[in-house]
């Protein structure tokens, strides 16, 4: 097969290669020239021409497929050794042409029939080395016309040739004795060969054959022994010939070339088939081989013989065992007989085929015996009947289908010694770990387990150490707990997406799931419906480079990051998150990664004043990269979605918008308060005694009384004093009320008991109609004094039947006085004409009462 697949390349090698000048090199204008290292090639493909161009003498390579040329040319370059005119309409091509250097040839899909119409084309080929003549006939052609003998007889040097299969035909009449072919490619993927019996003698001829290919041919059936002539055989490929069913593997490899190494018997039975249990018969004649791949994919099988591994020669290192039926069984427990076994693939068992053609192809079923004599010989496990598998299960089968380890025991398993990749994916197996499992003696590297029904794992799986890819996506999984002592200590890439595993994330206990993997690079939990993640989840993933939890339902990331120092890459896209939290962007700016990439993509981002702070973040960031940040989208506080296009941009609008001058707004409301509290202060301090005199004089309500000589007052003078004047006041009382017949106020004679003194000044001075002050320096440092003086001054200023009148008479006692410490309204009534200097002589008390007597005159 390496050598199929390297043929292949050269032949496709001179489309790719790359121009080096663009120089004429044809008549045709269109086509492509160019240089490409020796090869000068000439590039005419798909330009629809109907004739051959004429091409210089130095041209090498010609490509003139996808056209319409009917005619195979006579003349090319003396040098050509390339050629390739498939996909024309070439019908006849029976004139000898000589192209001395010729080395490969392609005519594949044009209409030249079975060969007789280029019979003569290869007469004076001798260097041509690849010839590929496929899809040149019809599916009638093949079943009634053949090949002309010795077409190829002179191509001596011809080692690879694709070419259709008749049903007639014998290849081997094609060639001389003494062919060098090696590869031999008659597969019809496009029903261009039908071969339904593949005889004996068929390739008699071709003993240095190493590739052989017979895919894809309707074979119904194939001799025994029909290619033990190909003593050089390495890779056997007769796939896709679903007629010839399994049975038919005894007489191919019955004395095949011992040095064998790939056999690709895929699909030998039909799609809608009965199940096959895979016999030791089959390969019995392989277990001195050298094979190291076989193919058996969908074939319908259900079991294995328990004694077909060890049948297999200890070379196998590749099986494939796709599209099958595979029934877990005891042969599970041979497989350690495969020594050399490195890559096994059981994927996509029972699978569903979707094509309705394939309800009605035709099958083989009823050929279900050996082709050769099996009498006498006691049939085993699984070779009676497909039934068997049906009784296998009720008689207390190990697992079952779809197979559940339901028994509380142990097992152990011995693998095959250098197993190292196991492809599982696809296979509808449904899968509950609720027992220990050892894998003993175990190699793998590599587990493809994805798109299963696996459900649980909650017992360990253990003797996989050197596991280091593990692939469990698209399955079922709700619950790991049994990963907590697993021996994974070298797992690098583990892959849980697409999983039901978010309630098993949400407890601190299951924190110990990853407890084991300190060498995980990759971890994929992505679409698991995760809500909420215990933060302690991670703890021991230090050597984590890749983290994808997106398209969860997480609204927030409790997970701690500052020991992840080597984390390339976090995928957080399309969850609930609002904002990153202050701990997460002080985790990322603490990572020493250069190279980290975070992807926020599809998350209902916030972009209000609480946000300002993370959209900062991400402008400022230097060392990580947020992917597509250009075309998030956020939303607002009115819960409309806006895109936010650049994003610095977007965040100097955003702290426009969120600035609060608060600052600014404080101290002006501060200084406002102060200005508004001082200049209330001051009002209040200006206008205290108004308001203080409004105050009790709501509150006092005073009662008034009448005179004989005024209707409103009841007293003549009110005798304000401090204490230590007492005698001059009571004096000069005495004398104005026993002399003068005038009623005076005194405050401890005439003031209401019970009331208090604030309501007794306000009534008496309210009813009194003159002021006495009895002035000295006590007078003017006493509190009640000048609460007098102050409400005497403000019933004047406040009362109508005051207006205009004055109404103090100051009594100046022969003392010295300090003007600083006198009040501005008493200044003004020691100035005025009301002002009666007196003293404590009896005298001068006497004078001083007359002329208070003559100023309570006046306004009478």
């Amino acid at each position: 097969m390496v050598s199929l697949e390297l043929s292949l390349l050269i032949l496709t090698n001179f489309s790719l290669l790359s121009y080096s000048s663009n120089a004429s090199c044809s008549n045709e204008p269109k086509c492509r020239c160019y240089q490409s290292q020796e090869d000068f090639v000439a590039d005419c493909s798909n330009l629809k021409v109907s004739s051959f161009p004429e091409f210089s003498d130095n041209v090498t390579v010609i490509n003139v497929s996808k056209n319409d040329i009917s005619s195979f040319p006579q003349e090319f370059p003396p040098k050509l050794r390339y050629l390739d005119i498939s996909e024309n309409n070439l019908t006849s091509c029976t004139a000898s042409v000589e192209i001395p250097f010729l080395d490969t040839l392609k005519m594949d899909a044009n209409h030249v029939g079975n060969g007789e119409a280029m019979a003569g084309l290869f007469y004076n080929l001798q260097s041509l080395r690849f010839l590929s003549i496929k899809d040149n006939n019809d599916h009638l052609q093949l079943k009634h016309e053949n090949y002309p003998k010795g077409l190829f007889e002179r191509l001596v040097n011809l080692n690879s040739l694709f070419i259709d299969g008749f049903e007639t035909a014998a290849i081997g009449d094609l060639f001389n004795a003494t062919n060098n072919l090696t590869l031999l490619d008659m597969s019809g993927i496009k029903r261009t060969c039908f071969l339904p019996i593949i005889r004996k003698d068929m390739f008699q001829k071709f003993k240095e054959i190493e590739n052989l290919s017979i895919s894809y041919c309707e074979i119904k059936s194939i001799e025994k022994g029909a290619f033990e002539h190909l003593i050089k055989l390495v890779h056997l490929d007769i796939s896709h010939n679903e007629e010839l069913t399994l049975v038919v593997l005894p007489n191919v490899t019955f004395n095949i070339n011992a040095g064998i190494k790939h056999l690709n018997f895929e699909k030998l039975q039909c799609t809608m088939g009965t199940t096959r249990v895979f016999r030791t018969e089959y390969v019995e004649h392989l277990s001195n081989t050298s094979l190291e791949t076989i193919n058996i994919a969908s074939n319908r099988i259900a079991y294995l013989q328990k004694e077909v591994p060890k049948t297999f020669p200890t070379t196998l290192k590749l099986i494939n065992a796709s599209e099958n039926f595979l029934l877990p069984g005891i042969y599970f427990f041979y497989m350690q007989e495969l020594k050399g076994l490195t890559t096994v693939d059981v994927s996509y068992q029972y699978h569903q085929h979707q094509r309705f053609d394939e309800f009605f192809q035709r099958c083989n079923d009823e050929n279900n015996q050996l082709p050769y004599s099996q009498k006498g010989r006691e049939l085993t496990y699984g070779e009676t009947d497909i039934a068997d598998v049906d009784q296998t299960k009720k008689s207390n089968s190990l697992l079952d289908f779809p197979f559940a380890l339901n028994d509380k025991l142990n097992l152990t398993f011995y693998m095959p010694p250098k197993l190292k990749i196991l492809y599982l994916h696809h296979t509808h197996y449904t899968l509950y770990v609720n027992l220990s499992i050892i894998a003993n003696n175990s190699q793998l590297t590599h587990i493809y387990a994805n798109n299963n029904f696996f459900i649980e794992s909650l017992y360990p799986i253990f003797g996989i150490s050197k596991l280091i890819y593990l692939d469990l996506s698209y399955n079922l999984l709700n619950n790991i707990s049994g990963m907590r002592v697993n021996d994974f200590y070298n797992l690098r890439y583990l892959d849980l997406s697409f999983n039901n595993l978010g309630s098993s994330f949400e407890d601190e206990a299951c924190a110990a799931s990853f407890s084991s993997l300190h060498n995980l690079e990759t971890l994929n939990l992505s679409t698991n419906r995760i809500i909420r993640i215990a933060s302690g989840l991670f703890q021991s993933l230090k050597n984590i480079k890749h983290l994808n939890f997106s398209f969860n339902k997480l609204n927030e990331w409790p997970i701690q990051m500052n020991h992840m120092k080597l984390l390339t890459s976090l995928d957080l896209s399309y969850n609930e998150l609002k904002v990153l939290s202050k701990r997460n962007m002080d985790d990322l700016n603490f990572l020493a990664s250069a190279n980290l990439t975070i992807n926020l993509y599809g998350n209902p981002l916030i972009c209000t004043c609480d946000s300002v702070q993370f959209w900062a973040w991400l402008t400022d960031l230097s060392h990580m990269t947020i992917r597509n940040v250009d075309h998030h989208k956020c939303v607002l506080s009115n819960g409309s979605s806006v895109a936010i296009g650049n994003v610095s941009h977007f965040v100097q609008e955003l702290r426009k918008e969120c600035t609060t001058y608060l600052f600014i707004t404080l101290g002006s409301s501060i200084c406002v308060l102060v200005f508004l509290v001082i200049t209330t202060w001051k009002i209040i301090h200006r206008y205290r005694w108004t308001l203080r005199y409004w105050y009790y004089v709501s509150r006092s309500a005073p009662k008034r009384y009448k005179s004989y000589q005024h209707p409103h007052f009841r007293y003549d003078a009110y005798m304000s004093y401090d204490e230590e004047d007492r005698d001059v006041a009571l004096r000069l009382t005495e004398m104005l009320e026993t002399k003068k017949q005038k009623k005076c106020c005194l405050p401890e004679r005439d003031f209401m008991p019970g009331t208090n003194m604030f309501d007794n000044v306000i009534n008496a001075v309210h009813v009194s109609r003159k002021v006495v002050c009895i002035m000295s320096e006590n007078y003017m440092i006493s509190y009640w004094p000048m609460f007098e003086f102050q409400i005497g001054q403000m019933d004047a200023m406040h009362s109508s039947y005051r207006k205009n009148k004055k109404v103090f008479i100051a009594v100046l006692l022969r003392r010295s006085l300090r003007v600083e410490t006198m009040q501005p309204a008493i200044l003004g009534v020691l100035e005025s004409d009301c002002c009666i200097a007196c003293n404590s002589d009896e005298n001068i008390l006497f004078v001083c009462s007359e002329k208070l007597d003559n100023l309570l005159q006046l306004d009478m």
